[in-house]
C-alpha cells in the first residue's frame, strides 16, 4: 500500500478551488440548472483528495491522527457552533433567521432547557445552526475518515501483506458502500440512518481517490475523456437527476456513481491544466485551495450582506433578511452576487491576515 506524505500539490489545490467555487455556487444560484450541476462534484472532490492524501503510515500512531482531525474539524464546529446558538435568539430578533428551510415552520426562540439541549447537540457533533449549514462537510469529513483509518487499521492488522491488506480495505468500503445504497432504497427509519448513509458515501469517496493515488501512473488525465464526463454531467442535468451528499439525496446508485466519477476527473483534468499554465490564475486559484476551510464556514453568513442590498434596492420588507440560503427572487443574476461575496470576503480576511503575518515576521 503506498504511505504518501500530506504535501503542497498545486493541482490538488487548485481542485480543492474549483470544488468550492461549486460549494458557493450551488448554495447561490438555488433551483436552477447551475445548481444541480455544481452538486455532481461540489464536495466529493474534497472526500476524492482526502483519500488521494490519506496516509496508511498514519495507522502506526492512531492518537495524533485523531489529535489533528479533532483540531482540524470538530473545534472548528464546536467553536462556532457554540457561539451561534448562544446568538440564536439575537438572530432572530434581527430577522437574520426567521424558519426552518426543510419544514418551512417558524424556527423557536430558546429558552434555558432548549439553550442547553442545542448546546449538548453541537458538542456531540449532532447539530448546528441553519446559517451554518455548511458545517454538515466538517462533520462528514471527520467521521469518514475516522470510518476510513479505522478499515485501514483493520485490514494492516488481519494481514501483513500489503497487496492483500488493500484488497480487504477495498472489500470492506465496497460492502459499506453496498449497505449505504440499499440504506437510501430501503429506509428503516432507524435513529441516525442518515449520518451512517453519508459517513459510508464518504468513506466510498474516499477510497476512489485513494485508488487514483495507487493507479495514478496509468490513468492519464485527457482532455477528451474529460470533455465526455462534462458532457455526461450536462446530460444528467437536462434529465434533472439530483443528487445532494450532505442532505442524503442519492438517486439512482450506478447513476450516482457515473456522475461523482465524471465529476472528479473533469475537476481534476481541468485542474492539472490550470497548474501546468503557471500564470496568475494559477497563483489565485492555488490560493482559494489553501484557503478553502474560511470560505466553506462563512459564505452563508456573508449571504446576509447581498439580501440587505437587495432589499435596499427592491424594498423588500425586512423580513426577507432571513431567506436562506438566499432569497430565491430574481436568482436568475443575483447569483452572481451571492458567490463574489462569498468567495472574495473570506478570501479577502485571510489575504490581509496573511500579509500581517508576513510583516510580524519581517520585523522580527
Amino acid at each position: 500500500m503506498i504511505s504518501r506524505q500530506h504535501t503542497h500539490s498545486t493541482m490538488f489545490s487548485i481542485a480543492k478551488a474549483i470544488g468550492i467555487l461549486a460549494v458557493v455556487v450551488s448554495h447561490a444560484a438555488i433551483t436552477t440548472p447551475l445548481e444541480t450541476f455544481a452538486y455532481y462534484f461540489n464536495t466529493a472532490i474534497f472526500f476524492f483528495v482526502a483519500g488521494y492524501f490519506f496516509n496508511d503510515a498514519q495507522t502506526a500512531h492512531p492518537g495524533q491522527f485523531i489529535r489533528r482531525k479533532l483540531l482540524r474539524l470538530y473545534l472548528p464546529f464546536v467553536v462556532i457552533g457554540v457561539v451561534f446558538v448562544l446568538l440564536h435568539n439575537k438572530f432572530l430578533e434581527w430577522h437574520l433567521i426567521a424558519y426552518n428551510f426543510s419544514t418551512r415552520e417558524a424556527l423557536p426562540i430558546y429558552d434555558g432547557p432548549e439553550l442547553l439541549r442545542r448546546l449538548c447537540k453541537v458538542l456531540l457533533f449532532l447539530y448546528h445552526e441553519q446559517m451554518l449549514a455548511p458545517f454538515w462537510f466538517l462533520r462528514g469529513l471527520f467521521l469518514g475518515l475516522m470510518l476510513f483509518f479505522g478499515v485501514t487499521l483493520v485490514s494492516q492488522k488481519l494481514t501483513a501483506a500489503p497487496r492483500a491488506a488493500e484488497r480487504l480495505r477495498g472489500a470492506c468500503i465496497l460492502t459499506l458502500f453496498i449497505i449505504a445504497i440499499l440504506l437510501t432504497r430501503y429506509r428503516a427509519g432507524i435513529p441516525g440512518e442518515k449520518f451512517v448513509i453519508t459517513t459510508f458515501v464518504i468513506t466510498g469517496i474516499m477510497y476512489l481517490g485513494k485508488l487514483y493515488a495507487i493507479y495514478r501512473e496509468r490513468i492519464r488525465l485527457d482532455n477528451r475523456l474529460a470533455i465526455a464526463c462534462f458532457a455526461i454531467l450536462i446530460t444528467a442535468t437536462a434529465l434533472h437527476y439530483r443528487i445532494n451528499i450532505g442532505a442524503g439525496l442519492y438517486g439512482n446508485p450506478a447513476l450516482f456513481l457515473l456522475v461523482v466519477c465524471a465529476g472528479c476527473y473533469m475537476v481534476l483534468t481541468l485542474a492539472s491544466r490550470l497548474a501546468a499554465a503557471g500564470n496568475g490564475i494559477t497563483r489565485a486559484m492555488d490560493y482559494i485551495g489553501r484557503h478553502t476551510l474560511a470560505i466553506m464556514l462563512w459564505h452563508v453568513p456573508l449571504f446576509k450582506l447581498v439580501n440587505l442590498l437587495q432589499i435596499w434596492i427592491y424594498d423588500y420588507p425586512i423580513r426577507y433578511l432571513a431567506g436562506h440560503p438566499v432569497i430565491g427572487i430574481n436568482i436568475k443574476w443575483w447569483w452572481i452576487a451571492y458567490t463574489i461575496v462569498g468567495i472574495g470576503i473570506p478570501l479577502g480576511i485571510c489575504l490581509l491576515y496573511d500579509r500581517l503575518r508576513a510583516i510580524r515576521s519581517a520585523r522580527r
